[in-house]
């Protein structure tokens, strides 16, 4: 197994790298920061972004999608679903921020209006979002307890978790606990625990198509090294991952994958890797020891029901029964 690949990368500005656009990206959804015309939209249209909490597939997001589609005075409507937002151009004139917000609650999910950053162009710090499976679950109190044990860490400032997908979604301040005290707490309470993803806007995993050799690996890290903004990456050729540290104030996640596909002229081909793929195969894997363990009872069973039930019944053979292993 070839070594997985991680190194600093030196930061140089590359002259019209801001010019490059590839349009908007078909195999990646992932909604960029707002820039300084995101707030208002020409011809008085408004555009706004909404957290939306539990979503677990593409089907959800696109079940958002429709709705927000629906809603009479609404423009465009895209849904991220690894970054739990959906991002809406919509007429003021026809439709409030309420409504949208009404439209994705009454889809079955929870919505947040997030506040419009400051034209500044900082990011907003503070606390972040991360999602993690929690397994072991079974009933309303399992539920319970685990989300009792979550709000009371310090630097938890909410925790909610959902039986039917195993996930718990948890806002802390990543100054005061890391995830990795989170999934501590949950293998402590008796319960498996492992990250999936959070709300943080400095790092994306990508995976990546198109890299066969060597001298494939090289030309990708010359790419990243080549655009300005990316502070770390570390790619592995074996699962075909590419995780990248970047600087959100230069550039967002769409500019990184129409940089590294438009500078490789093609050659590569990025998408985002879903996180809850590991998700559906321990949900497999589960399946199949509770079934090998279902039959191992059964066989089990057999030979006691019939000691127990059919021999009494047939004096010869529970004669011998009782002579070789007593009664």
């Amino acid at each position: 197994m070839a070594p997985s690949r991680s190194r600093d990368v030196q930061l140089t500005s590359i002259a019209g790298a801001a010019d490059d656009d590839a349009g908007d990206l078909e195999e990646v959804r992932l909604l960029d920061s707002y820039d300084s015309r995101d707030g208002i939209d020409d011809g008085g249209m408004r555009r706004i972004q909404v957290r939306v909490t539990g979503m677990t597939c593409a089907a959800c997001s696109t079940s958002v999608e429709s709705a927000l589609c629906a809603v009479n005075g609404v423009i465009t409507a895209s849904v991220a679903l690894l970054q739990n937002k959906a991002d809406v151009v919509f007429n003021p004139a026809l439709v409030k921020d309420e409504d949208i917000k009404n439209a994705i609650e009454d889809a079955g999910f929870e919505a947040e209006i997030l506040p419009e950053p400051s034209t500044t162009g900082k990011m907003p710090h503070g606390t972040l979002v991360g999602q993690f499976i929690i397994g072991g679950m079974t009933c309303a109190a399992c539920v319970n307890s685990m989300e009792g044990i979550l709000r009371d860490l310090p630097g938890v400032k909410r925790a909610v978790v959902a039986l039917a997908t195993s996930l718990g979604e948890v806002e802390y301040d990543p100054s005061v606990i890391g995830k990795d005290d989170i999934v501590n707490a949950i293998e402590d309470a008796g319960f498996e625990g492992s990250f999936v993803q959070s709300s943080e806007q400095d790092k994306v995993v990508f995976e990546v198509v198109g890299v066969y050799s060597l001298i494939d690996t090289q030309v990708l890290e010359g790419v990243l090294g080549s655009i300005k903004g990316v502070r770390q990456f570390r790619f592995d050729q074996i699962s075909g991952q590419l995780d990248i540290v970047f600087d959100p104030e230069v550039l967002s996640p769409r500019y990184l994958v129409d940089g590294i596909e438009g500078r490789s002229s093609g050659k590569f081909k990025l998408r985002v890797r879903n996180p809850y793929t590991r998700m559906a195969s321990k949900d497999v894997e589960e399946s199949s020891a509770m079934f090998r363990l279902f039959v191992s009872s059964l066989l089990l069973s057999i030979p006691l029901f019939f000691m127990k039930l059919v021999c009494p019944h047939i004096p010869m053979i529970y004669s011998l029964l009782l002579r070789r292993c007593g009664p």
